[in-house]
């Protein structure tokens, strides 16, 4: 495995020329930008690649990705404010299994959902509660599948 390091200096010189690239135009930020600048981009490029790559937990992405092929629903919906019975199941399916899963905090899953961290808990709740069985063999076939995801990706 290679080891990465970035030192806070490096952030800080990217950061900067961002900020850069937002105050000017398109046109002269071409101009602005210097070979060093380019090196580091490529380099956190390739950093979050590697970051990508040994990541351990399924993403939100992957989880509401994988949640929506599963019960058939559009990811749209399932991310915005309808309330018809069936994409309420997905999202507190997707919600709860981000929370078994991604090893994410309560608010960064609300984030992903535009939703309160309350929302989550509540979703939590009630599908842990759940005594459907065919449900809950929905939801452990779907958390199976993220983990051999995973598990692919790694080796």
């Amino acid at each position: 495995m290679t080891e990465l390091s970035v030192t806070p200096d490096a952030i800080r010189r990217y950061e900067e020329e961002q900020r850069r690239k937002i105050q000017c135009g398109p046109e002269t930020c071409i101009e602005t930008t210097s070979s060093k600048s380019l090196q580091f981009a490529r380099a956190k490029a390739a950093a979050d690649e590697v970051i990508k790559a040994t990541r351990k937990h399924p993403s939100c992405n992957e989880v509401i990705t994988e949640v929506c092929r599963v019960f058939k629903v559009n990811r749209d919906h399932v991310l915005g404010a309808r309330r018809a019975w069936k994409l309420v199941v997905a999202r507190h399916v997707a919600m709860y299994v981000c929370r078994e899963t991604t090893g994410r905090s309560l608010p960064e899953i609300a984030r992903r959902f535009n939703r309160d961290h309350t929302t989550v808990i509540h979703a939590c709740a009630k599908i842990g509660g759940m005594k459907d069985p065919e449900l809950q063999t929905t939801i452990s076939e779907i958390i199976a599948w993220l983990r051999a995801q995973k598990t692919r990706e790694n080796c």
